[in-house]
């Protein structure tokens, strides 16, 4: 089965934002805007030293990015905490960033909620869609859908382009604010508009599937093109799966491959996956079992369900790899634990067979009934038969 990414909700919503000027602060932003980081260093430290909030945050930004110093994530912290306490609103922001990743101290959720709350209060549009991301992933705080989407909104209204991307996903799922397809296209068209490659990818999946728009599977094509451009991995991926079904494009095997290869070489799961199918099937490229086991293994590595279940039948069915019993359990069950339905039968056939041993027909069959309790395909006849 080859996969195409729906809804990758990509965001983590953390980049540092570009520095302001401060008034006292002048020269060492313009060097950092020079690129001459080494000079800005100089500049801004003795003002840093002195109380200049402004200067203590491009300290920050310095230590923090490594530019003209040594990388130092516990020094840009402390940065950030000077600037933040004498009320710089990025500085609250970007510290807020350090608490919630952990950047150069333990990962606290609580205090990265208080200072995007202190930050976006103060009307800074990034923390503002920080915020909203902690409530839309219950991250620090109870799930708010309503308090997510009025913060994504806010931000949008601000000019912050990702932000309004969110506003089209709660648009799209109907999240925090009514369902509306339209509305949710409109946002990706807009953020897309400024060059935001998830934008692009919702747009291409929008057109695929025909939210909101009629479906046009050329628009889709065009859309995904951009979003691979700039290096989207999800869209790679899903070109692929353009390329495998004739959707906007003629059906082209062989460049299905390649846009699966691509996707799968920039890092995401499902093109890894749907590359290991190619070289497993010999679909657009030659029949290679063990590149196939080793796609596998990475899209298990990278948390995809299915690459688990397959990865595991490669281990038990000697597929680019000798028969590994334990390993084979071990990825069975961890499709199983994320509620992959084949990964049921899998288990309960694992433990039929006595490969790690000897048979257990009760264990197997506990698997098989939640298998047919998740109306997997086949499993009612197979416990039938077990019978």
């Amino acid at each position: 089965m080859y996969k195409r990414i729906l809804a990758g909700l990509l965001i983590f919503g953390i980049m540092l934002p570009c520095v302001g000027l401060g008034e006292g602060a002048d020269e060492a932003f313009s060097l950092y805007d020079l690129m001459r980081y080494e000079e800005a260093y100089q500049a801004a430290l003795p003002l840093a030293e002195a109380g200049d909030a402004q200067a203590q945050r491009l300290m920050g930004n310095l230590y923090m990015q490594g530019l003209g110093v040594e990388e130092d994530e516990e020094k840009a912290a402390a940065y950030y905490l000077q600037a933040a306490l004498a009320g710089d609103d990025i500085a609250m922001n970007n510290l807020g960033v350090c608490c919630e990743h952990g950047y150069g101290m333990e990962a606290n959720l609580q205090e990265a909620f208080s200072w995007y709350e202190k930050s976006a209060e103060a009307g800074n549009d990034t923390a503002m869609l920080n915020l909203g991301l902690l409530y839309f992933w219950e991250k620090g705080t109870e799930q708010n859908p309503e308090r997510a989407y009025s913060l994504f909104l806010r931000s949008s209204e601000k000019g912050n382009a990702i932000a309004l991307h969110w506003v089209g996903i709660c648009s799209l799922y109907g999240y925090g604010t009514p369902k509306d397809e339209k509305l949710a296209v409109a946002a990706f068209e807009a953020a897309a508009e400024a060059e935001y490659p998830d934008a692009m990818h919702y747009l291409g999946m929008c057109y695929l599937d025909g939210h909101g728009v009629e479906k046009d599977g050329e628009q889709a094509v065009n859309w995904y093109r951009k979003a691979a451009a700039a290096g989207h991995g999800g869209s790679m991926n899903d070109l692929g799966y353009c390329y495998q079904n004739g959707e906007g494009v003629k059906k082209n095997m062989a460049m299905a491959v390649h846009w699966y290869k691509k996707a799968a070489e920039a890092g995401n799961g499902e093109g890894m996956l749907n590359l290991g199918n190619c070289y497993r099937q010999g679909v657009g490229t030659k029949k290679n079992e063990s590149s196939a086991f080793a796609w596998y293994k990475k899209a298990a590595e990278a948390g995809v369900a299915e690459g688990m279940y397959n990865l595991a039948l490669c281990y038990y069915q000697r597929v680019g790899t000798p028969r590994l019993p334990e390993q084979a359990l071990y990825w069975m069950q961890q499709a199983a634990d994320l509620g992959y339905g084949p990964a049921y039968i899998g288990l309960a056939e694992i433990y039929y067979s006595g490969v790690l041993g000897k048979p257990d027909d009760a264990e197997a069959k506990k698997w098989l009934e939640k298998a047919v309790e998740a109306q997997v395909e086949g499993a009612e006849e197979l416990l039938k038969q077990m019978k």
